[in-house]
């Protein structure tokens, strides 16, 4: 399978030379920021930091965090809007379940911070997060949309833990000067684990629709040249109501399990994010007496 990327205007392969030459300048950079930061009297960023167990596990966290939570705010409202037929409003309100649901998590997982380590309470997160992603991955044309709010409220509730506990993780110990770099350097990586994420499985997901429409037109006349362009546009009430309904079957059935065969595939990173919790070690917050008292 060719992936490829949209610059400028226009699709490149994985493979092509503008493609390549973005992954060399960006290895050249990031090397040349490492040797940068190794010889920097006071560094952006101390790389001594990472050899400390708990702080380099929570950016791994933040980083895979992002990188798949952004995929569910991208292709939620699409598919809602291309499979469901919902309005560009209702796709984006659909949003509020998972929202909520964060919004919970990240209170709990607050709530429990001084009660346990960080490791049990995200392994909570990950397995809520992992669970509501694979139901996810079965969404149809034919799942009700209660079912949808339920799987997003779960994936939510995942999430949410993340964002209270490991932003306070980052920082676990360390002395003060350090705090708002660890902090810093979580939400840095939380949000360049998005911009990939968004990248990279946006990539999968176009070309994944674009086989799974090609599949479904093979055989009909003029199936060769059947352009699609962009499904948050098509699928408006008003273009909708132009496409025949055979044919309007098909790409809602390719839209769909394009989208859903990506929210599998995030399962791979939140794998990763299961075996890198169980690194966290057991430590937690302690409070002592004194603050207790106060």
């Amino acid at each position: 399978l060719m992936f490829a990327l949209e610059l400028g205007g226009k699709e490149y392969a994985w493979d092509s030379t503008p493609i390549i030459g973005l992954f060399a300048s960006f290895f050249v950079f990031f090397v040349a920021f490492f040797i940068a930061e190794i010889k920097a009297a006071e560094p952006i960023l101390p790389l001594w930091l990472f050899k400390r167990r708990l702080f380099a596990t929570s950016q791994i966290l933040s980083f895979l965090y992002g990188g798949t939570f952004i995929i569910l705010t991208v292709f939620i409202p699409i598919f809602v809007q291309a499979v469901y037929g919902g309005s560009a409003k209702n796709a984006g309100l659909i949003l509020t379940p998972m929202m909520l649901g964060s919004v919970a998590g990240s209170s709990i997982g607050g709530i429990f911070l001084t009660k346990t380590s960080y490791r049990n309470l995200m392994i909570v997160s990950i397995i809520s997060y992992a669970l509501g992603m694979y139901f996810l991955g079965t969404l149809t044309v034919d799942t009700a949309r209660w079912l949808l709010t339920i799987y997003m409220i779960l994936v939510g509730f995942g999430v949410g833990f993340s964002f209270s506990l490991l932003p306070t993780a980052s920082m676990h110990n360390l002395e003060p000067q350090n705090r708002g770099t660890a902090n810093s350097t979580n939400s840095f990586l939380r949000s360049f684990g998005m911009t990939l994420g968004v990248t990279v499985y946006g990539s999968l997901q176009n070309n994944l629709f674009a086989d799974k429409l090609k599949e479904a037109f093979k055989g009909m006349q003029g199936a060769g040249d059947f352009k699609m362009g962009d499904p948050r546009q098509i699928f408006q009430a008003s273009e909708r109501s132009k496409i025949p309904d055979f044919i309007l079957d098909k790409i809602i059935h390719a839209m769909s399990a394009s989208i859903t065969h990506t929210f599998l595939l995030t399962l791979i990173p939140i794998g990763i994010a299961a075996v890198t919790i169980f690194f966290m070690g057991n430590a937690r917050v302690v409070v002592s007496k004194k603050s207790a008292k106060g």
